[in-house]
């Protein structure tokens, strides 16, 4: 492993655990599966663990900054992605725009359409 590499390494693993030891409540590894090393590279591990820890900040700020006012705000990581990203719904394309319906009894409907209007994508 060249210098290089190993500078890069060290500045991803400091930059990830200062992230994480400032969350009390980190369930990085249980949600999104960050344990599991797939492969002998280690380029590949230190690539599949990084891609692990965007997405952990990405749900984090999900949660932090659009749920801050629902029922989702105090919720494990497991729980958003279960009900809020893992759904079925249709989804047509038109000329103009993109079509997506959910399921009638779909229950966090309305989480989703105050999301989507924060990013005024609503109609």
């Amino acid at each position: 492993m060249t210098l290089k590499w190993k500078n890069v390494h060290r500045y991803l693993l400091k930059s990830v655990h200062r992230y994480l030891r400032k969350n009390v409540h980190c369930n990085l590894p249980f949600t999104l599966h960050s344990d599991r090393m797939s492969c002998n590279d280690f380029h590949a591990n230190q690539f599949r663990l990084f891609m692990h820890s965007v997405a952990y900040v990405l749900l984090h700020t999900l949660r932090s900054e659009m749920l801050r006012l629902t029922e989702f705000a105090r919720a494990t990581m497991q729980t958003i992605q279960l009900r809020l990203i893992k759904v079925a719904a249709f989804v047509k394309e038109m000329k103009t725009r993109i079509k997506i319906e959910f399921p009638k009894k779909f229950p966090s409907l309305d989480v989703i359409a105050n999301s989507l209007c924060m990013f005024k994508v609503c109609s």
